[in-house]
């Protein structure tokens, strides 16, 4: 099963000629993306970047929002720098899924600190920046710390980058 940046590399690929390098690693904690995938992100030269980290960092008993900022407002501005346009999303805190666990509220309140994170990197950077919440997945696996299918995520991706002048002709969903 291929996640939605996969899904997003394969519909532009259709039409222009792409270079998919995947640096994620599981686990990643947004410390890890800025100490190792970064440099080795920003080493291939990339367009578009997709930036999903911080759920590993939420639901650490030692939780630092500041911390977890400071790592993502760097990654961010780097990659911007370089003319890389971010995607984002941000996450869906209010239904309970696989990711509540005994101290769902507490987790909540992180993903929401963690949400308003990317709401600040879209402000201050542009990234293009998608809300997760009211947009249902169809398989019915909703909930903190999950989104909409990644058809439904690949489609809505698509189209703001088409808004911004890149046609995608074969991005499904959504």
């Amino acid at each position: 099963m291929t996640d939605w940046p996969q899904q997003l590399a394969g519909a532009i690929g259709t039409a222009h000629d792409l270079s998919w390098w995947d640096v994620r690693s599981a686990r990643a904690s947004t410390y890890d993306v800025r100490r190792v995938q970064l440099r080795a992100a920003v080493a291939h030269r990339p367009h578009l970047v997709a930036l999903a980290s911080g759920l590993v960092d939420v639901r650490r008993r030692e939780w630092d929002r500041a911390e977890a900022r400071a790592h993502l407002v760097h990654c961010v501005q780097v990659l911007s720098q370089r003319g890389a346009v971010v995607l984002t999303t941000r996450l869906d805190a209010r239904r309970p899924g696989p990711l509540t666990s005994t101290h769902s509220a507490r987790l909540r309140s992180r993903m929401q600190e963690l949400n308003g994170i990317y709401d600040e990197l879209h402000e201050r950077f542009g990234t293009i920046h998608l809300d997760c919440s009211g947009h249902p997945d169809p398989a019915g696996t909703e909930g903190p710390g999950t989104s909409p299918s990644a058809a439904i995520l690949t489609g809505r991706f698509a189209r703001e980058l088409a808004r911004r002048g890149l046609e995608i002709p074969a991005a499904p969903g959504g």
